[in-house]
């Protein structure tokens, strides 16, 4: 069966992580004069830190996983989140609990290989939290045929061949309803709002499966005898 997946995540939450951050920051070396230096850790280290902070949200040695959407093959999305289950490990625990007896051939995501299932694994070996089998043996093999990225089945899989989900979408004519996009998933949080990121997780799965249907066509060259392409702008 076919796992579509996706994650959203945050940054550092442990106690001192902005302290360690700052304790990281150096001023940009084209900045020599003390006065500059001093002026420079004034006026700009504060927005640097809070902007290397969040990025630790890409780093699966230092963020947190807050929520795991997916579904299988046809299936509606499910969700389990940092909202239901009050912690990062509660919510590798409940998506552990809910695959592990599911056989599944084939993990599919978008930037999947690269992100979520590398921070997946990471967050599973820090927690001491297992992951579901078929899920960890697709993180152990680099090049595994069970991972489908819909990123590398557009771009051809290079290292620098990136393309967004949104952009994809575009291209499909797939709208995309959802309020955030991931770079606003930690303002959503913070403000109370986690509904949003729960929206807009569900609508990757979602457009995920819908892209990655669409390019299995084209290469099978087999498209819906229903489709009515009469009004395509070109």
């Amino acid at each position: 069966m076919n796992l579509y997946l996706d994650i959203e995540t945050i940054p550092d939450q442990r106690p001192g992580a902005m302290d360690r951050v700052i304790a990281d920051l150096k001023p940009p070396g084209n900045i020599k004069k003390a006065e500059s230096i001093d002026k420079w850790w004034q006026t700009k280290s504060q927005e640097v830190a809070d902007e290397a902070w969040r990025k630790t949200a890409l780093d699966g040695g230092r963020g947190h996983v807050w929520c795991i959407c997916w579904a299988i093959e046809a299936n509606h999305v499910r969700v389990v989140s940092q909202q239901d289950q009050g912690s990062e490990r509660g919510v590798l625990t409940a998506f552990n609990a809910a695959l592990n007896d599911v056989p599944i051939e084939h993990v599919i995501g978008h930037n999947l290989r690269r992100f979520d299932l590398r921070f997946l694994f990471h967050r599973s070996a820090i927690l001491r939290t297992p992951l579901p089998l078929d899920v960890v043996e697709a993180v152990g093999e680099r090049y595994s045929t069970r991972v489908i990225d819909t990123m590398e089945m557009w771009s051809g899989g290079g290292a620098h061949d990136y393309v967004s989900l949104d952009a994809l979408a575009d291209m499909f004519g797939i709208e995309m309803k959802a309020e955030i996009d991931g770079s606003k998933v930690w303002d959503a949080i913070r403000d109370g709002k986690p509904e949003l990121v729960i929206e807009h997780c569900t609508e990757d799965v979602e457009v995920t499966r819908a892209v990655h249907q669409r390019m299995v066509q084209a290469m099978a060259g087999k498209f819906p005898a229903e489709v009515d392409v009469t009004d395509a702008p070109f």
